[in-house]
C-alpha cells in the first residue's frame, strides 16, 4: 500500500473519530480511541445476538424434525 494510501485511510479514521493523532519528535503518530468504538461495540454486539438466536432457532427447529 502507498504511503499517501495508508495517509487517507488513518484521514478518515481520523474524521470518524476512531483515532487520534500526536506527535513524538518528527514522527506523526496515531492512537486508537477507543471510545471510538463504542458504537461499532454495539452493533457487533446486537449483530452477534441475533445471529446466535437464528442459530439456535434453527437448531431447535432441527431438532424437532
Amino acid at each position: 500500500m502507498s504511503r499517501p494510501a495508508v495517509s487517507r485511510h488513518l484521514a478518515t479514521l481520523q474524521r470518524a473519530g476512531l483515532v487520534e493523532t500526536g506527535r513524538t519528535g518528527p514522527r506523526g503518530t496515531y492512537t486508537v480511541r477507543i471510545a471510538g468504538l463504542a458504537p461499532v461495540r454495539e452493533f457487533l454486539d446486537g449483530f452477534w445476538d441475533e445471529a446466535l438466536a437464528r442459530l439456535e432457532a434453527l437448531a431447535e427447529q432441527e431438532r424437532g424434525r
